[in-house]
């Protein structure tokens, strides 16, 4: 196993690519490098690479190790969204995610170079430590961006097919409100001013969703803001659910293997994306996380579908070593 840990990423709108090497990852959120963080937000698996080896993307120390997770059965997959609605009682959002794996000895550069020339408007990450493993991805979800006594983020939940145009319906309507609701709610307890900016439909890959840019100026106390900022956003709604602790404990109990760093974030230069459309690497195959919101209105075959669009982001660019 390599015992390095390594990233490379290219910010949004951007082309530059930033690849660096580290004997040893830093624990938490510290100084300069690219900080990751899980789902759970677990404090002992935040850790910050620091830049200190520069590489090309050719000279990324990447080796691979393990064995690439079964698949989510379609039954347990419905199994979990039924428990979810009927944990709900009519109201509130969790999310329900499953796994899609694809066999054969990735080639991870090569993923990462197609995922930056296919998405030019995603945060696009390749990151690999001895604790997280190796993960990959494009995500479009800004989680936040803190810059001085300003902070940018942006709700984004709801899904459909890219280009379906027109009125969105109820389900994701509600879907991205209750996101929206929490960040607003959130944010003002750290913030004195949050303004939240007009929804749009964002394009992302073969989907778009619902968003709503969001921003937040003057501190109520600066102490320590960037840590207590992302440790209160992150999960958000848009990938957990409207009651955090609820969401967790049935998340738990209905995707065994976890979700590692599939919904925890990933970023750089005080920009911190919520780590979506994202697949860890093993020696012998790839496995996809993708995930739905579950609210009392969603169907279970619908949702199934919805995670299979979602996972079309990252299925058409995984490059794999043909053996000779």
């Amino acid at each position: 196993m390599n015992s390095r840990s390594y990233y490379a990423c290219r910010l949004p709108g951007e082309r530059e690519i930033f690849a660096f090497a580290a004997e040893h990852p830093l624990r938490g959120i510290t100084g300069e490098g690219f900080t990751i963080a899980p789902f759970s937000n677990d404090p002992d698996g935040i850790f910050t690479i620091p830049p200190e080896h520069p590489l090309s993307i050719d000279a990324l120390p990447v080796s691979l190790s393990g064995h690439a997770l079964p698949d989510t059965p379609a039954n347990d997959h419905r199994s979990e969204i039924l428990a979810i609605k009927e944990a709900l009682c009519g109201q509130g959002k969790i999310v329900a995610a499953r796994k899609i794996t694809v066999k054969g000895t990735p080639d991870p550069k090569a993923t990462f170079l197609s995922l930056c020339r296919a998405y030019p408007r995603a945060f696009v990450f390749l990151f690999h430590t001895p604790a997280s493993g190796t993960w990959i991805g494009a995500t479009p979800e800004l989680l936040a961006e803190i810059s001085g006594d300003t902070l940018s983020t942006m709700a984004l939940a709801g899904t459909r097919p890219g280009g379906t145009g027109g009125p969105w319906d109820s389900k994701n309507m509600e879907e991205q409100q209750l996101v929206t609701e929490f960040i607003i709610s959130t944010l003002s307890h750290l913030y004195r001013e949050v303004i939240p900016a007009q929804t749009l439909t964002l394009a992302a890959g073969p989907v778009e969703h619902i968003c709503t840019p969001i921003t937040a100026a003057v501190p109520i106390d600066s102490h320590d803001l960037r840590s207590r900022v992302l440790s209160a956003l992150s999960p958000t709604p848009a990938v957990c659910g409207s009651d955090r602790k609820s969401a967790i404990r049935l998340i738990s109990q209905y995707e065994p293997d976890g979700r590692d760093y599939y919904g925890g974030y990933c970023g750089i230069q005080g920009k911190y994306f919520v780590t979506l459309r994202a697949a860890r690497i093993f020696a012998d195959g790839v496995t996809l996380y993708s995930g739905s919101g579950i609210t009392p209105l969603s169907d279970p075959d619908a949702e199934w579908e919805e995670t299979r669009i979602k996972a079309e982001t990252l299925l058409p660019h995984l490059k794999f070593i043909e053996k000779r």
